[in-house]
């Protein structure tokens, strides 16, 4: 007997999202701009495409997480299903919080490993800083951190949350029953890697350095902004409308004008229309054979000759 296609189509998406999951057939943001970006590589073979959309790291992992898990996957041990976590990478875990945030976790109860989630680069300029250590935050919160850009492991999608015990105990709830946890040599090789902060402090400074140039470069140009001061992407409203070569451009969307900057300058940038016009710039360009002062170099010559108008002007 057959796939009836007609009740698959009708049956399966409210499984999964509902009876309109993408009842429309559209494509998501990053896939539509990483088509975009891929599409202006063919037309503009020469020109050098700026990746300033999703944040991919620019260094590989360090090879010691390589060696590490190359060790780890010819254990037998290594085998199997990882559901409550490898006790090693929880132990890491914990003494990465208490090193960096100087803040105690039970690694039975208070953190359970997890799959990449994108944290921000916890920092604040000169000291990180983490939601417990405000007080009372404890009894009602939990965190959400990750082994991707700040260790440069975007891709491993591994990472862990901490936290009120109780919080705790319903992700792991959650969690054990949707999945058989992260492989268990991707845990070990990730928990010695939670023991070089170097690594992590390394990144947040260039992203912090990064951010700040960015920023300027984009308030010369007419955008209003304020650079956060932890994670490496900067938030900015989209003009209305740019004068380029002799010609008038309206944007009525950041989709538009992320679109526009790709196929003009380029610069791939992430739309966000969900509560009003933004365009993201990430601080990880993800490119690994550029020094940083050739990147924003580039920026700048890319943005110099774009007159942009804004809504307040």
């Amino acid at each position: 007997m057959g796939i009836n296609l007609r009740l698959a189509k009708k049956f399966f998406p409210q499984r999964i999202g509902g009876g309109n999951f993408d009842d429309a057939g559209q494509i998501n943001k990053f896939e539509k701009i990483e088509r975009a970006a891929e599409e202006a590589v063919e037309n503009f073979h020469n020109r050098i495409s700026m990746r300033m959309d999703t944040g991919e790291p620019d260094d590989m992992v360090a090879s010691s997480a390589i060696e590490a898990l190359c060790c780890e996957v010819k254990k037998c041990d290594s085998r199997g299903h990882a559901d409550g976590g490898r006790v090693e990478f929880r132990e890491a875990a914990s003494e990465y919080m208490r090193s960096k945030f100087g803040v105690s976790m039970n690694t039975q109860t208070e953190i359970v490993h997890s799959a990449g989630i994108k944290s921000a680069l916890a920092f604040y300029a000169a000291y990180w800083v983490s939601i417990f250590n405000a007080s009372g935050a404890m009894d009602v919160a939990i965190e959400f951190h990750s082994m991707s850009n700040g260790f440069a492991m975007t891709g491993w999608r591994i990472g862990w949350i901490c936290g009120n015990e109780k919080l705790i105990e319903a992700c792991s709830y959650v969690g054990e029953r949707t999945n058989a946890g992260q492989f268990l040599a991707m845990q070990k090789a990730s928990a010695q890697m939670l023991g070089n902060l170097f690594i992590a402090e390394n990144n947040a400074s260039k992203c912090c350095d990064r951010m700040g140039k960015i920023a300027q470069i984009l308030k010369d140009c007419g955008f209003a902004i304020a650079p956060a001061k932890a994670g490496f992407f900067i938030y900015a409203g989209i003009p209305c409308a740019t004068e380029c070569t002799g010609r008038m451009v309206n944007f009525s969307s950041s989709e538009q004008f992320s679109l526009w900057m790709v196929d003009a300058f380029g610069i791939v940038t992430i739309t966000w229309d969900e509560v009003e016009p933004l365009v993201r710039f990430s601080a990880a360009f993800g490119h690994r054979d550029m020094e940083d002062w050739e990147i924003i170099d580039l920026f700048v010559v890319r943005m110099a000759n774009v007159r942009f108008k804004f809504y307040k002007n």
